[in-house]
């Protein structure tokens, strides 16, 4: 008897799928991952059997035991968003049929519309208004203003200042980049904290420093408002705030910073001559004049008193700025300057005696500038720096030793000529002289007039001892 062998088949591996315990019957539900090894189908997003094996539950952790949800939830991502959507239901079919609603909204009108229809409660964020501070506020004025940047760059200097007193930052400069976190936490602070009353704390703290002496408090008055008047310049409405694009965009306090806060009243002392313009030319003539190495220095003693030009005029005046035959100068714009204002500019009378002195020195001239210095010109940059430094400061030091003890003694020399211009040609010569503004600024600091008035009672003195 013949026997047929046995035909052996080789047993079927065992199929391996992740399917979470807690769904292993909803999964089979829906045909996919069930015993036997059903392989997985394949749908596109548009089909609910697509969303069957997105939806998931959450899980969650109750008196120690970790627990799942009972409701079914989905995570659609589309155009760099991704958003979880609670469906709210407990059945897989359902749920999955709700997760293709959601996604075929979100295709259709997008993440907004989908939100308020899936997820009311859900609020659109309000993109956050950023403060301005004051280092945003300087960011934004610094491209418009029209000022010259040396000008505008001293306001920015007043605003830190007033900025830094008011939030208590000065002084603290302690350790290594200590300066540089001190400018950033200035620039951190927001405008809206520059109000009314505490810029009028720090201005009453300010002059009290000063203590009790008059002289010292009348100098803190003058220095807090000048602080107070640059400041308050950069919030012009006219000559920044219209210059700004976007300026109502910008989140300014409201009132702005620096309305309703008063200047220190300070009653304006008209120049008084302190020195003998005769002797002191006499003097420098001696001194300086007939010193070749007080060559520069007696430059720029006529340029100021005889003159009257400012210090920043003298340091980048240039030789084709004098016409020596005509016997004037021009203060105007160059590579190097930019006048103080526009009234700043115009053409100065130099006077026969100081022609002389500017011909004779223009033939031993080594370089354009009247001054010579080995200094370069930095340009009209907003960090000033004088070319010829040492030499105004050898002449401020010989011009002390001759009794001028004013802070600023070159400057003197501009108000002595100034001086001297209004008594004997008036207030109109001197303003066009000294290149003012307005007459009022002439008039503020200067007299006019040489006649002195008095009651003429003394005269009867006189009459008496005779």
């Amino acid at each position: 008897m013949s026997t047929t062998p046995l035909k052996s088949t080789a047993p079927k591996p065992d199929i391996a799928l992740y399917v979470p315990q807690s769904s292993d019957l909803t999964r089979a539900k829906s045909g996919w991952g069930m015993a036997g090894g059903k392989e997985p189908q394949q749908f596109p997003k548009t089909d609910f059997r697509h969303w069957e094996k997105k939806v998931f539950r959450h899980s969650y952790m109750e008196n120690g035991v970790r627990t799942e949800a009972k409701t079914w939830s989905v995570r659609i991502g589309y155009r760099g968003l991704r958003h979880n959507f609670p469906l709210g239901l407990s059945n897989l079919r359902e749920s999955a049929k709700k997760a293709r609603e959601v996604y075929m909204m979100l295709i259709g009108k997008g993440w907004e519309e989908t939100l308020a229809h899936f997820k009311p409660d859900y609020a659109t964020p309000e993109p956050e208004v950023e403060v301005m501070t004051v280092g945003r506020y300087i960011a934004a004025v610094a491209p418009v203003s029209e000022a010259r940047p040396r000008t505008v760059n001293g306001y920015f200097v007043s605003l830190r200042r007033i900025a830094a007193g008011v939030m208590g930052l000065e002084g603290q400069k302690i350790g290594k980049g200590a300066a540089k976190a001190l400018r950033q936490a200035v620039d951190d602070v927001p405008l809206a904290e520059l109000t009314r009353e505490k810029v009028m704390a720090w201005k009453m703290a300010y002059v009290a420093r000063a203590g009790d002496d008059p002289v010292a408090r009348g100098r803190a008055e003058i220095s807090c408002n000048s602080l107070l008047r640059q400041a308050k310049s950069l919030f012009s409405q006219k000559k920044i705030l219209d210059s700004i694009p976007g300026a109502d965009a910008l989140n300014l306090p409201t009132p702005l910073p620096f309305v309703g806060v008063p200047l220190w009243k300070q009653k304006v002392m008209p120049y008084k001559s302190r020195v003998d313009p005769e002797i002191l030319i006499s003097n420098a003539e001696r001194e300086l004049g007939a010193v070749p190495a007080m060559a520069e220095p007696w430059k720029i003693f006529l340029l100021a008193l005889c003159c009257g030009l400012r210090k920043s005029e003298i340091d980048y005046l240039e030789w084709h700025q004098i016409d020596l035959k005509a016997g004037e100068l021009s203060v105007e714009k160059t590579a190097y300057f930019r006048p103080k204002s526009d009234e700043s500019e115009g053409v100065v009378d130099i006077g026969g005696g100081v022609v002389d002195v500017l011909r004779a020195a223009k033939l031993k001239a080594t370089g354009a500038f009247v001054i010579e210095s080995p200094l370069l010109p930095m340009g009209p940059g907003k960090h000033p720096r004088y070319r010829a430094g040492p030499h105004f400061d050898t002449l401020n030091a010989w011009l002390k030793r001759q009794g001028i003890s004013a802070r600023k003694p070159l400057h003197e020399l501009r108000k002595e000529a100034g001086s001297m211009v209004a008594k004997l040609q008036g207030l109109f010569a001197a303003q066009t002289f000294l290149r003012h503004s307005t007459p009022q600024i002439t008039a503020a600091y200067y007299v006019s007039k040489k006649e002195r008035f008095s009651t003429g009672l003394g005269e009867l003195l006189k009459k008496d001892a005779k």
